[in-house]
């Protein structure tokens, strides 16, 4: 019988019969038809009638026949492997791993019953003897990304990191898709930069993760352990104030090497780590890298004057750097200025510096008179609101809307006027860089309000559903469930689907969502 002829389980568990022309188009009737034959060849019809019933699941049935072919054949190899293969899909661990070893001994240089046998093994708990099987088929062949993953896993478990990872990566060197293999690589170089990281090793970790995302950017950003968990230290970053330490002791000393540990803690923070991080023996062959690709062209390109302002900035740079990343802003659509984390890193440079804001001189300006006429009559009163640095009519709403300097001096820092902030403040929401970011993405404090029920505070996920489509908050949990990226759901849904029909294409091994859909209409 062909080898496409037969119902399978797998194309490479078990050894095929040979072609029985006979039985084509291939059916058991057929096959059994030719079993009472006195001319047919028995042995070849009990292998195929073998390899039809394992294949189909009738488990049983297929070890009769193969144990009736090695009765008559024992020094035949491949009937003996497909013998142990059937015993091992019974749960017959045992038995298979005895049919293996017999195999073996028949032709020590065939792979499947090697292959099976060292699957064997590890249902037994024969570790040690599975990697030695594992070891000796890489290398017997050493294009099989299945047999290093499942040699990482082992080595694994046996707690030899280094060589897990260099089976790992002979894996995803055959065979890139390999996920098993990106996730574990991921993982070990996230578990490395985190150890660093709590030791309060920042350049290390950054180093470490950069590294990782450099080789293997889609397992770190697609592996949702190593996400939760960035997001879960950026956060525990930020309530431990570390920035603002490091910031501190800049100040207090100006060097370069302070500054550069201080804007990659600003950048990890804004996360922009790994993506944006530069190590400090490369700052200076990346700036000129950047310099030059924004001078080759007679326009400005944003982007290159980004990447030269954050290395700018890294090297100490920082007026240098606040002109290029203006020019960068001045130049791309509003819509990059989040992602990229713009208006947040030009701020910090500029108070890093010194430089005035917009509205210094006018807030300088302002007279006594002009604050009396505003309604600051108190003279404390008068000098605590001047500090804010707000105009006194603007200084006047706010304290009409119920906030105190400080509070009207962090929610103005934002743009944000008194009446949107009193509306926001109203619904609950107490951080003013949040709600900044939630009226940049369009929402309103309701809106704003149901998202948080479902995506906590990451603002940016539900920002990126909006701008997906997903328009609904408890939709998009719905989806989430399925999919990490957005734009992702709203392909399948576009298709028409639903999470769970989306899901199940994807179980099924169907990633593009319009050849779902034909194949789905192709079935009704």
């Amino acid at each position: 019988m062909a080898e496409d002829s037969l119902p399978r389980a797998g194309k490479t568990d078990l050894y095929l019969p040979p072609s029985i022309p006979e039985a084509m188009p291939p059916s058991e009737e057929a096959l059994l038809a030719l079993l009472e034959r006195e001319d047919g060849d028995r042995e070849a019809v009990l292998f195929a009638l073998g390899c039809w019933h394992v294949r189909r699941g009738e488990l049983e049935a297929g070890i009769a026949r193969f144990e009736e072919l090695y009765q008559q054949s024992p020094s035949n190899a491949e009937i003996a492997c497909n013998l142990g293969f059937a015993y091992f899909l019974h749960d017959e661990a045992e038995r298979a791993l005895t049919m293996f070893k017999k195999a073996l001994v028949q032709d020590s240089s065939l792979v499947l019953p090697l292959k099976h046998a060292a699957k064997a093994y590890r249902v037994l708990g024969k570790r040690d003897e599975a990697i030695a099987a594992l070891e000796r088929l890489t290398k017997m062949v050493t294009d099989d990304a299945e047999a290093f993953e499942s040699l990482g896993e082992l080595y694994e478990e046996d707690g030899s990191e280094s060589q897990a990872i260099r089976a790992y990566e002979q894996a995803l060197s055959v065979d890139p898709g390999s996920h098993g293999a990106l996730q574990r690589l991921t993982q070990f170089a996230f578990n490395r930069g985190y150890a660093t990281f709590v030791d309060g090793k920042y350049d290390d970790a950054f180093r470490i993760w950069s590294a990782a995302y450099a080789r293997h950017a889609r397992g770190f950003s697609a592996n949702q352990h190593i996400v939760q968990a960035l997001d879960h230290l950026r956060s525990e970053f930020r309530a431990q104030g570390t920035l603002q330490h490091l910031r501190e002791r800049f100040l207090a000393t100006k060097t370069p090497g302070d500054c550069y540990e201080l804007f990659s803690a600003l950048l990890f923070q804004e996360g922009l780590v790994p993506e944006q991080y530069v190590s400090r023996d490369e700052l200076g062959p990346v700036q000129e890298r950047w310099r030059s690709a924004g001078e080759s062209s007679d326009g400005v390109l944003p982007y290159p004057h980004y990447r030269l302002g954050v290395a700018q900035c890294l090297a100490m740079e920082l007026e240098a750097g606040l002109e290029s990343l203006r020019l960068a802003r001045d130049h791309l659509p509003p819509s990059k200025h989040r992602p990229l984390r713009l208006d947040s890193l030009i701020q910090f440079v500029k108070e890093l510096i010194g430089a005035p804001t917009d509205e210094t001189s006018d807030v300088e300006q302002a007279s006594d008179a002009e604050w009396e006429a505003a309604g600051f009559t108190d003279p404390f009163q008068k000098q605590v609101w001047r500090k804010t640095r707000l105009l006194p009519n603007a200084a006047r709403q706010w304290r009409a809307a119920g906030f105190s300097a400080q509070a009207a001096e962090r929610w103005a820092a934002q743009k944000l006027d008194a009446q949107t902030a009193e509306l926001w403040r109203g619904a609950g929401f107490s951080e003013p860089a949040s709600v900044k970011r939630w009226v940049r993405g369009g929402c309103g404090p309701q809106e704003a309000t149901a998202w948080s029920g479902v995506v906590g505070d990451r603002i940016d996920l539900a920002l990126q559903c909006r701008q997906a489509g997903l328009l609904d908050p408890f939709e998009a949990k719905a989806w989430l469930v399925h999919f990490m990226f957005p734009s992702e759901a709203a392909a399948w849904k576009s298709q028409g689907f639903s999470p769970d029909e989306a899901a199940d294409w994807l179980g099924k091994g169907v990633k593009d969502p319009f050849l779902a859909r034909q194949a789905a209409d192709g079935l009704n």
